[in-house]
């Protein structure tokens, strides 16, 4: 029977400012049910009948909350996907679709019962190996990337305002990076009943190589030096990600770092192929539209940044 092996490694690193590391990074064999045990080390995974679960959580809220929002995102993702085989990767996707619906559900809730945790919300970035297909979910603003043919692909797509900006037109691309409140997100469990999340299919071929990162990365590293770092030391997993963190490091640490890094082998997967492939998936929620100008969370979000400036600018003149 033809296999996939994934040689994968997860670290997270609290960064050079912050007080708690609030972001988590889960690698499952969902047939097994329970995370592979250990970070800073490169595990080699069968994957299973069910999949091999990777992924990262951002969380945030202050204090214990974002730490808690990102623990409990990751354990009910996996609790949902261990309690069902799926027959083929469509419904692999509507599962992923109930656990992130399940996960928003049980934050908020934790954040009604205890008004210590109100507020609290977290990014969720998943990728599921199946029958040779990586299937990605994801909310929020942590990414996934793969390179192959010394490319890197970034496979999802922000839930930021920076990002719809972007894509409206209100803003170039070369002016994301250095935009004021590039750190407000549109989509994030726990703070929303109206997610719209991001999924996509991607065919793997043997020697691809998968990055989930969250944004104490992208925001410290761009993307040309990511590239850089995998294709000098991507042979080496471990060195690799200890070289994507010192990065971080380096351009300041303002957040915390984490991320999975996975090879994938095998005579399950194809020796040569096309271009990455990144197909849209439907995930049984609604489907997720492409910014065809503002969402009505965005003009609300930019309503309120346009409140806040007038409101300083009065104040400056008030100063005078």
């Amino acid at each position: 029977m033809p296999s996939v092996v994934v040689d994968v490694i997860g670290e997270s690193d609290i960064g050079l400012v912050r007080e708690r590391n609030e972001d988590v990074f889960l690698v499952a064999d969902l047939a097994r049910r329970a995370p592979e045990e250990g970070a800073g080390g490169v595990h080699a995974l069968d994957v299973g009948e069910r999949g091999l679960l990777m992924m990262v959580c951002d969380g945030m809220g202050g204090a214990a909350a974002g730490d808690r929002a990102s623990h409990l995102a990751s354990e009910t993702f996996l609790g949902r996907l261990g309690q069902v085989a799926p027959r083929s990767r469509e419904e692999l996707a509507h599962t992923m679709g109930e656990a992130i619906l399940l996960a928003n559900d049980r934050i908020r809730r934790a954040g009604e019962e205890d008004r210590s945790l109100q507020g609290m919300g977290t990014t969720l970035t998943a990728a599921i190996v199946l029958d040779g297909v990586l299937v990605v979910a994801h909310v929020g603003d942590s990414r996934a990337y793969l390179m192959r043919d010394g490319q890197l692909v970034q496979l999802t797509e922000d839930q930021s305002l920076v990002q719809e900006l972007v894509a409206s037109g209100k803003i170039r691309r070369e002016e994301a990076a250095t935009y004021e409140h590039s750190n407000v997100i549109l989509q994030a469990l726990g703070v929303t009943e109206d997610l719209i999340p991001f999924a996509a299919e991607v065919p793997l071929r043997a020697g691809d190589l998968l990055l989930l990162c969250t944004d104490g990365l992208t925001t410290m590293v761009p993307q040309d030096e990511m590239l850089e770092v995998l294709a000098s030391k991507g042979q080496d997993l471990a060195a690799a990600a200890t070289a994507l963190t010192a990065q971080a490091r380096v351009h300041g640490g303002h957040d915390n770092i984490t991320l999975v890094l996975a090879r994938f082998r095998g005579d399950g997967l194809d020796a040569a192929g096309r271009a990455i492939e990144v197909r849209p998936v439907a995930l049984g929620l609604r489907a997720r539209r492409r910014s065809m100008g503002l969402s009505p969370l965005s003009l609300v979000v930019i309503a309120v940044l346009l409140m806040l400036a007038v409101a300083g600018v009065i104040i400056l003149l008030g100063m005078d």
